[in-house]
C-alpha cells in the first residue's frame, strides 16, 4: 500500500518496519491539544454527484454537532445505545460520541450480528436509545413485533440517512411504544446531521419531512440566485451554522 500512495510531503511511518521507533515513544498524554479549526477526520462520500470525494471536518464542526445533538435530544448519564453503523459512515461518530460525552454507554454490535434480526432485536432489549437507517429500522421493528415483546424501555428512536417511508413510523410506534420517534437529516458536508423532527403522530405523516435546524445550525430555502423564498414556494435547501 505504501508504494501506491501518491507523492506527498508527509513523513511516512510503516508499522512493521518502524515498530521499535514507535515503541520508544512516550505513553504520556500529548501536551498540545488540537485547535478548533484543525481536522478531526476526512470521510469519503459520493453525495449527489455519484463521484466519491473527501469531506474535511474540523474539530469545531464535530463538537458543534455533538453538543447540539446532546441538547436537542437530551442524551444523559445511564443511556445505552447500540452502535449499528459502520465506522465508514459518519453517523457512527454520532452514535458513539453523543452518549459518551453525556455519561452514557455505547454497545458496539459486530457486523455479522447487525444482519441477524432476531439477535439484533435482543441487543436492543435494554437500550434506551436507538438509531438506524430506514432499510435496517424496518426489519428490526418487524423482528421485535414478531417476538411478541415490544421494547418498552426505549426512550428515543432515531431514523435517518435516507428517505423515511411514511408507513415506517407506525411500525416503529408499535415496536417501541414508549419511545419518542425522530427523523434526522444532514449531508456529510454538514457534519453528520443538521436538522431533526419529532414525529408525534405516525398516522398523520404523509410524506418525508426533515424538520428544523439543530441549535447553532441554519436552514434556508432559496431560489436559484440565492434569495429566500416565501413559505410554500419550492426552492433549494441551503445549510449553514
Amino acid at each position: 500500500a505504501a508504494g501506491r500512495t501518491p507523492a506527498h510531503g508527509a513523513r511516512t511511518l510503516l508499522l512493521d518496519r518502524d515498530r521499535a521507533l514507535l515503541d520508544a515513544e512516550s505513553g504520556a498524554p500529548l501536551e498540545e491539544a488540537a485547535a478548533a479549526d484543525t481536522l478531526a477526520y476526512v470521510i469519503y462520500t459520493c453525495g449527489c454527484t455519484g463521484r466519491p470525494k473527501g469531506v474535511r471536518v474540523s474539530h469545531a464542526s464535530l463538537l458543534d454537532t455533538v453538543l447540539a445533538s446532546r441538547d436537542r435530544f437530551g442524551f444523559r448519564a445511564g443511556d445505552v445505545i447500540p452502535s449499528l453503523a459502520t465506522y465508514a459512515f459518519d453517523i457512527w461518530l454520532w452514535e458513539t460520541l453523543c452518549p459518551l460525552v453525556s455519561g452514557g454507554a455505547v454497545r458496539v454490535v459486530p457486523r455479522e450480528r447487525v444482519t441477524d434480526m432476531d439477535g439484533l432485536a435482543a441487543q436492543v432489549r435494554d437500550a434506551t436509545l436507538l438509531h438506524a437507517v430506514p432499510a435496517l429500522m424496518r426489519p428490526l421493528a418487524r423482528a421485535v413485533l414478531a417476538s411478541g415483546r415490544p421494547v418498552e424501555g426505549l426512550r428515543r428512536a432515531f431514523v435517518g440517512g435516507d428517505v423515511v417511508p411514511a408507513d415506517l413510523w407506525a411500525e416503529m410506534r408499535a415496536a417501541f411504544p414508549a419511545a419518542e420517534l425522530w427523523v434526522l437529516y444532514g449531508p456529510t458536508e454538514g457534519t453528520i446531521l443538521c436538522t431533526a423532527r419529532r414525529v408525534e403522530d405516525p398516522a398523520a405523516v404523509a410524506r418525508h419531512l426533515i424538520g428544523a435546524p439543530l441549535p447553532n445550525h441554519r436552514a434556508y430555502v432559496c431560489d436559484l440566485p440565492g434569495r429566500q423564498v416565501p413559505v410554500g414556494v419550492p426552492g433549494e435547501l441551503y445549510l449553514g451554522g
